[in-house]
């Protein structure tokens, strides 16, 4: 991979038996490898919770092929714990969720402002009180734990 200078390269994976995807990672700040940031990677983290398999290809700037495949058992701990440090939920969750979310700390004496679906610092530092006393893993984030202890079933 130390090939010609690149800053991203050509990426093509596969999760279960979904079809292939493409798409440009950037190359890591050491030059040996690719990775995918922002906010993009959420998604991408939200596609493997459930999977059972991942397929990756990476093709560098002389065409040369690398190519690894991941059994992703178990994949759902690690994962929750990537979002849970970076403060944000496995779940894809829409503008009425966190509306109702925010209703929800509100009635529970958790200040999270106006319920207006926007996840903004309001919100997450309610969140975070009502973490700290439920005796959660203070995130700010509407993850699946925290919102089976605020009586919501994730998912539905």
């Amino acid at each position: 991979m130390s090939a010609i200078r690149r800053d991203s390269f050509d990426i093509t994976y596969r999760i279960d038996s979904n079809p292939a995807q493409s798409t440009r990672w950037n190359e890591l700040t050491n030059n040996k490898g690719a990775g995918l940031f922002g906010s993009g990677s959420e998604g991408f983290l939200r596609g493997l919770y459930d999977a059972e398999s991942f397929f990756i290809r990476l093709t560098d700037g002389n065409g040369r092929r690398y190519d690894a495949e991941f059994d992703l058992a178990g994949i759902e701990e690690a994962i929750e714990a990537v979002a849970g440090a970076c403060g944000w939920s496995t779940l894809d969750l829409s503008p009425d969720d966190y509306r109702a979310i925010q209703t929800l700390l509100n009635a529970g004496g958790f200040n999270a402002g106006t319920p207006d679906g926007v996840w903004g610092n309001g919100s997450r530092n309610a969140m975070r009180a009502f973490q700290k006393q439920s005796g959660l893993p203070i995130t700010g984030a509407a993850d699946r734990a925290t919102l089976e202890a605020l009586g919501v079933q994730p998912g539905e």
